[in-house]
């Protein structure tokens, strides 16, 4: 689906890092056992993880019955993973990737300035849907 909606919108996906230029960033998506690495290029929005951000956006108005949710443990997105769930790792992003970001695509990853332990993060998202 993501290779599809990246086709649609122009955006190429390479399978090996680009040149220093073109580089947005690396997504790794995961799925049990298997992970693959994108590098998306020749896109409106600057960050690799804005391009995921834009396609989760479409893709949860497509299919309303799926359910996101933001971790920062990759142990803990790998144990989803082999659950039967699809998970995508960023790469880390630096402040002035995230001011590129903004001042190009007006884009700022979800949660970027989370404070405390993926699982402390986790405990408080969980806490939240409870009440």
């Amino acid at each position: 689906a993501f290779r599809q909606w990246c086709a649609g919108q122009g955006v190429r996906l390479l399978d090996e890092p680009p040149a220093e230029g073109e580089n947005s960033g690396r997504l790794r998506f995961v799925y049990g056992g298997w992970q693959r690495d994108f590098w998306p290029v020749q896109s409106r929005w600057p960050l690799a993880a804005g391009v995921l951000d834009a396609f989760l956006e479409d893709y949860m108005h497509q299919n309303p019955m799926c359910s996101l949710d933001y971790l920062a443990s990759e142990e803990e997105l790998r144990e989803l993973a082999a659950d039967g769930n699809s998970g995508v790792l960023l790469p880390d992003v630096k402040n002035s990737d995230l001011f590129r970001g903004l001042a190009a695509g007006g884009f700022l990853p979800r949660r970027p300035f989370a404070l405390g332990t993926a699982q402390e993060q986790r405990y408080e998202l969980e806490c939240r849907r409870i009440r």
